[in-house]
């Protein structure tokens, strides 16, 4: 991959960082998280420019400083590169946002190839295989924010998966830990619904909210928009099953343990979208394409091993597993 475009750095004053490998679903906690905070200090949304939440605080510093970004422009480097000094976030509180690896992948291969800052032109598999930027950088990237986990002042883990079984209720225990006020049943049920995936793909569609973080890189091509299906294990259908195997077996070699549950947080899921109900959005052509070949050993939508993904849709172990480190670490 060719080099990082200039972006801009963290606020160094913030209270609280939110940080995420590319594609884990920042966009939509941004607005869930500054719908209810506009909600909750009868603040206007046009406070909150290009979704920077710091901008709240600048009109009421009774507001923690809230910062979201790609710890150290994750997405760009490769393993050898990332930093392990997180002294910046010693006595801070860090939010870390995480999503099936596999899902994330697919969805980053998306933004890098369709959007239009530094196109990437490989294949699906080729950009799996990146050293710089895609699964493997993803892994070191979890793997060393899970030693330095006790960096922080306090440490939440949380989840794409998770937010999609119980919105209002994640959002609820995100916002506790951000220092926010405890926040009612009709503030998070607005704050969901003005967040939810056929809202935010509307916002995208009219450009609403003015801004590059919620804007589709090509108008006209679904698999380009922030709002590109909003769904759990849809990497199913973009890759083979030896894609799928090699995938898995890269995280299970070199993911730490503790994680794998997060990292494969689909299979505990049907393939399911931000509102909770089964996808039924309009498919891409490319999936159209893969349906032809169903006879194909190595057909896209299945299972390592072919068979039929689990039909259960509840909390995976990996989401009980951030539910008990925040309410260690919380106390502490």
């Amino acid at each position: 991959m060719t080099g990082s475009p200039i972006l801009p750095g963290p606020s160094a004053t913030s209270d609280v960082y939110v940080l995420s490998f590319p594609k884990c679903g920042r966009t939509w906690l941004r607005l869930l998280m500054a719908k209810a905070i506009s909600l909750s200090w009868d603040l206007p949304m046009e406070i909150c420019r290009d979704l920077r939440l710091e901008e709240f605080t600048a009109v009421d510093p009774g507001i923690p400083e809230i910062t979201f970004w790609h710890d150290d422009r994750v997405g760009w480097r490769s393993p050898e590169q990332l930093s392990t000094d997180k002294e910046r976030y010693r006595d801070r509180r860090v939010v870390f946002l995480t999503r099936d690896l596999r899902d994330t992948t697919v969805s980053y291969y998306f933004q890098r190839s369709l959007r239009p800052d530094n196109p990437y032109t490989g294949s699906l598999g080729e950009f799996i295989d990146e050293i710089s930027g895609s699964l493997r950088t993803c892994v070191a990237f979890w793997n060393i924010w899970h030693d330095h986990q006790d960096v922080p002042r306090s440490f939440l883990l949380t989840s794409y998966e998770r937010l999609t079984t119980d919105t209002p209720g994640e959002l609820a225990r995100i916002m506790a830990f951000c220092g926010l006020p405890a926040v009612g049943p009709d503030v998070l049920r607005e704050a969901v619904a003005f967040a939810s995936f056929p809202s935010m793909r509307a916002m995208e569609l009219s450009d609403a909210l003015d801004s590059e973080r919620l804007r589709p890189g090509r108008p006209g091509d679904p698999e380009s928009f922030k709002t590109r299906r909003g769904i759990i294990g849809g990497f199913r259908d973009y890759l083979t099953r030896t894609q799928i195997a090699e995938a898995d077996s890269l995280i299970r070699t070199a993911l730490v343990p503790e994680w794998h549950p997060m990292a494969f947080a689909a299979d505990e899921h049907r393939t399911t979208s931000i509102t909770g109900s089964l996808e039924d959005p309009q498919l891409p052509d490319l999936r159209q394409k893969q349906r032809q070949h169903g006879g194909d050993h190595d057909q896209p939508g299945r299972g390592p091993q072919g068979g039929a993904q689990p039909e259960q849709l509840r909390c995976g172990p990996g989401e009980q597993i951030a539910e008990g480190k925040y309410d260690e670490r919380a106390q502490s």
